[in-house]
């Protein structure tokens, strides 16, 4: 019965265990019932016993000692078609009424009450009709219970597809991802239950996962183009050592370069694959910013602005200098005049909350086209092929401030470019 039960499919053990229930709950009311009706059929018995009892005892009388019964045909309890009564007295009948008395046999009901003077009143009640009724009653709940386990076997088919629903759906989508094919999102039902829960989890999970395996694709698809120059440079300057076509110190230094390019792109794709949430503290802005500009040499071509020394953001100290750094690098190579660094809060910016501060960098390099603004984001795509660099910089930096709840954004200002890196500030 066990390996019986575990071949069903939920929804069959479902809709079994649910109209076994409902069968169970029918036959225990059936019982109740019926024991009730039995019971209160009785209590009509012992009501009718006694109303026919002081009928006849208002009705007899004793004439030297025998007992003589004055019967009044305006009540109603001398004329019942079933009733039968007799007195007696050691086993000598002295009044009877009603007819012969019956045997003690069905459909009649008796009761005996003890007279004076030793007689003893003995009736008998014909209960055939109150047996029809339990008859009907139960002959009535007999067609009843197959219909309403019928009806039961309905409702509860229709209640387990619609509550399962959600589970062959996710189902299916498991079996996708299984197949390393992405579902759907799938259905989340109304409600605040498991079901819908579970729903949204899954939503949730698959997302991730495909943000993951869509970061290894990326990762395999950008080493295989970014490392194809330096391994090349690798394999050149190999055969040009052993052909001796070159002196020795220049390919060493051409092979030094080639290394330490592909350290930089490797620690930049994997930077770039890890897309992690980092751990948030308050930073002064002030103090970043006077760092970073204690490391650019050419400090002539700089405007800070003044920054409020209190002025504090939820970042990370590491990343938001590397990110700051990365921006000022490109605008003081990709641009021959001024780059000016100022603050201020961020209001009315799409996709941006309140509360929170822009740094902006500006240089006077002309900008870039309004359609190239958020493909240059982008990993390796550079817009001035004649100028070095791998084309992981500002992706790099978006990917780091994106890790700190932060957002890149890029506009064409008066003179040039301006990137503001959005951060929120400690008190939003």
């Amino acid at each position: 019965m066990r390996l019986l039960w575990f071949r069903l499919t939920l929804r069959q053990r479902l809709m079994l265990s649910l109209v076994l229930v409902v069968a169970g709950v029918m036959s225990m009311t059936f019982f109740i019932s019926y024991r009730s009706y039995q019971h209160l059929l009785n209590i009509d018995l012992e009501e009718d016993f006694k109303q026919i009892s002081q009928a006849i005892l208002g009705s007899l009388s004793f004439n030297n000692d025998i007992p003589m019964l004055r019967y009044d045909n305006s009540n109603p309890l001398f004329s019942y078609g079933d009733l039968r009564f007799r007195i007696t007295k050691d086993e000598a009948v002295f009044v009877q009424g009603g007819g012969a008395f019956p045997d003690y046999v069905e459909p009649w009901s008796f009761k005996s009450f003890n007279l004076d003077k030793g007689y003893v009143l003995e009736m008998a009640l014909d209960h055939s009709l109150h047996q029809k009724e339990l008859l009907n009653y139960m002959r009535s709940f007999a067609w009843s219970l197959p219909i309403g386990l019928c009806l039961t076997a309905l409702l509860v088919m229709w209640l387990t597809r619609r509550l399962l629903k959600p589970l062959e759906k996710l189902s299916q989508a498991t079996e996708e991802l299984r197949r390393e094919s992405f579902p759907e999102a799938i259905e989340v039902p109304e409600g605040d239950d498991e079901i819908s829960h579970l729903a949204a989890s899954f939503n949730e999970m698959v997302l991730a996962l495909q943000k993951a395996l869509d970061r290894e694709r990326s990762f395999t698809r950008y080493a295989s183009h970014e490392l194809r120059t330096p391994l090349s440079t690798i394999q050149a300057q190999t055969e040009a050592l052993e052909l001796d076509l070159l002196p020795k110190e220049r390919i060493i230094q051409q092979l030094k370069y080639a290394s330490n390019s592909m350290q930089q792109i490797l620690q930049a794709l994997l930077s770039l694959s890890r897309h992690q949430q980092s751990e948030l503290s308050p930073i002064k802005l002030a103090k970043i910013i006077k760092e970073l500009k204690n490391t650019v040499k050419d400090q002539s071509r700089l405007n800070f602005a003044n920054i409020d020394p209190q002025i504090t953001v939820q970042a990370h100290q590491g990343l938001l200098s590397q990110a700051l750094k990365n921006l000022l690098d490109n605008a003081l190579n990709y641009s021959e005049g001024m780059v000016r660094l100022y603050l201020a809060p961020v209001k009315d910016v799409k996709d941006v909350p309140s509360g929170c501060y822009g740094i902006t960098i500006e240089d006077e390099g002309g900008g870039i086209p309004e359609d190239k603004l958020e493909e240059i984001i982008r990993p390796f795509v550079r817009l001035h092929q004649q100028k070095s660099g791998s084309g992981l910089g500002l992706a790099m930096t978006r990917h780091s401030l994106l890790s700190m709840k932060g957002e890149l954004k890029l506009s064409n200002g008066a003179k040039g470019l301006k990137a503001t890196v959005i951060l929120l500030a400690d008190d939003a």
